[in-house]
């Protein structure tokens, strides 16, 4: 487990012959951003039981800031755990999970009680089987080729325009108005950039905004899903579910329960 003082910011670049999975486990974090071999992955504070994996062979760049974090990383042979699934995700960045978290939880109280080998290998190959498991229901897709990309000053200032305006106009016209493109040509260039398509990556930030609202606010869940453009409460219930493998109430019982 790592602790990290964010007060005046951090940059982590990781990478090499061995898979990895990152564990947000809390503390308080006012921004971040993730770049997985130069696709934008995530952008905006960490939740509780958000994962990162990363493939062998791949680089992740974070930058963060906030003030004291804690968070797992865990670097484990992907084909000796996985074996030979089907499904193995290219790269991804989840959202908070309450199954992760609770592995991860596990994962940390073995640490500190110097718990054996097997034991960490057993928790590993859950926590990877549970996030292989969430990403299949990602709208994320890693590029597989080459293509045009924002270059950084466009899609940071794509990513704090949707950041600001979740409620608001973010359709394909206004968004590609942003960076004085037409629609068409930035669907792609958007894609290639965030490995997803402008509407999947609203929803998911979206998401994203709401599990740090559950933590950090009492506001109630049906005037919290019109906050973010969500166009009811059941509206938000459903993709919540769709996206994250949980209800929303379940996670805000969680997060807040190790918050006391």
């Amino acid at each position: 487990m790592i602790s990290r003082d964010l007060t005046h910011g951090a940059e982590c670049i990781r990478g090499g012959g061995r898979a990895l999975l990152g564990v947000h486990l809390g503390g308080v974090m006012s921004h971040l951003s993730t770049t997985t071999d130069g696709v934008r992955t995530s952008f905006g504070p960490a939740a509780p039981g958000q994962l990162w994996f990363v493939p062998p062979d791949s680089s992740l760049r974070a930058v963060a800031r906030g003030q004291v974090v804690d968070y797992l990383v865990i670097e484990f042979d992907l084909e000796r755990v996985t074996g030979h699934r089907s499904h193995v995700p290219a790269a991804a960045a989840g959202f908070g999970n309450e199954q992760v978290l609770e592995i991860a939880l596990r994962y940390r109280a073995a640490l500190v009680l110097g718990a054996d080998p097997p034991v960490f290998d057993g928790l590993t190959t859950t926590l990877c089987e549970r996030f292989i498991a969430l990403d299949e229901r990602s709208t994320f897709r890693h590029r597989e080729q080459a293509g045009r990309a924002f270059g950084h000053s466009d899609a940071e200032t794509l990513e704090h325009y949707v950041n600001d305006n979740l409620a608001g106009d973010v359709s394909i016209d206004s968004l590609a108005a942003v960076v004085g493109m037409s629609p068409r040509l930035f669907r792609t260039v958007f894609k290639n950039t965030f490995g997803r398509t402008p509407a999947q990556y609203v929803i998911d930030q979206r998401v994203r905004r709401a599990q740090w609202l559950m933590r950090t606010s009492d506001e109630q869940l049906s005037s919290l899903a019109a906050r973010l453009g969500f166009s009811s409460h059941s509206h938000f219930g459903d993709v919540y579910r769709r996206r994250v493998g949980e209800s929303p109430r379940g996670y805000r019982r969680l997060v807040r329960s190790l918050a006391r």
